[in-house]
């Protein structure tokens, strides 16, 4: 069975980038929402320490680490961060994997959660409170 079929698999499971390392994190997809839990505890993959940490330097680099604080904090709002944390990760996974099709869904994800969050902010009222 595959590591991304089954979360709870042993530690000794290889890096999802093929890079030999044992894996020693498992990195959540689609990451925290506000309130602190992680959106979809069961989406995460294996990795090594040295990818993991190079992972999140992506999401950090597109800033999409954290929520952000500028949209109201809505189902919509989630959907549209969990599209733009994994596009990074797809991206970076293309770096690693022979599979054609991640470079064009990382930027079709990136896409997509670009026009979700420029929807979402033009609905904004001037004086709603944002948290």
């Amino acid at each position: 069975m595959s590591p991304l079929a089954n979360p709870s698999a042993d530690f000794d499971t290889e890096c999802l980038f093929s890079c030999g390392r044992p894996v020693l994190q498992w990195h959540h997809l689609t990451g925290r929402g506000r309130n602190g839990p992680y959106l979809d505890p069961d989406l995460k993959v294996p990795l090594c320490h040295r990818h993991h940490v190079l992972v999140h330097h992506d999401l950090r680099q597109q800033d999409v680490d954290t929520p952000p604080t500028d949209v109201l904090w809505t189902p919509m709002a989630a959907t549209a961060y969990r599209l733009s944390r994994l596009a990074p990760f797809y991206a970076r996974w293309a770096d690693y994997a022979d599979h054609e099709f991640l470079r064009p869904l990382a930027a079709a994800t990136a896409v997509d959660a670009d026009r979700v969050y420029t929807d979402l902010r033009q609905q904004l009222p001037w004086n709603h409170e944002l948290n």
